[in-house]
């Protein structure tokens, strides 16, 4: 679960890092962010850009816009890759925990 730094409901430009393990340039026409909010909601991100560190090796970077972070709880994120041939790959889920408002991290 990504939690590195403490990111509260509401925040606006939190960025978001998924270090892929794939290849995200070639062959490849589209990659989205599948979304599960807290609640079960699903929404679709477009990712800001795909920076490519090696062949296998891609960083997909999100900044969180206005609505995103609407809920509290745990977000689960899905790559989704569409590849010039038509294929879609789903990649490793990711879990980001959203804290809420007046959440008190460690508070039990």
């Amino acid at each position: 679960m990504v939690d590195i730094i403490r990111i509260w409901k509401g925040t606006v430009g939190a960025a978001l890092e998924i270090i892929s393990g794939e290849d995200l340039v070639t062959g490849v026409s589209a990659v989205a962010l599948y979304v599960q909010k807290p609640s079960g909601a699903i929404d679709t991100w477009t990712p800001d850009s795909i920076t490519s560190t090696t062949l296998t090796n891609c960083i997909i970077n999100y900044a969180t816009n206005t609505d995103d972070l609407d809920e509290g709880g745990v977000y689960v994120i899905q790559p989704n890759v569409t590849r010039t041939d038509g294929s879609i790959w789903y990649l490793e889920p990711v879990m980001w925990k959203i804290w809420d408002d007046y959440e008190v991290p460690g508070a039990g």
